[in-house]
């Protein structure tokens, strides 16, 4: 029983039209892309401050 439910849903994905899977990979990828891209920027972001308050610690100092 299970088996063939699993099967049949196999059978769904195959059946969708080329447009709604490539429509699908396409969202799928620049969402990725730009949760990616926001992640890389605040780590951007997080370093730069660090490396910029390191600086002034060790000029303040000197």
């Amino acid at each position: 029983m299970l088996k063939d439910m699993e099967e049949g849903e196999k059978t769904d994905d195959v059946a969708l039209p080329p447009y709604m899977v490539s429509m699908h990979l396409y969202t799928h990828v620049h969402l990725h892309t730009l949760s990616s891209h926001t992640f890389i920027s605040h780590i951007h972001i997080h370093i730069c401050i660090h490396i910029q308050s390191h600086i002034h610690t060790n000029s303040t100092y000197t």
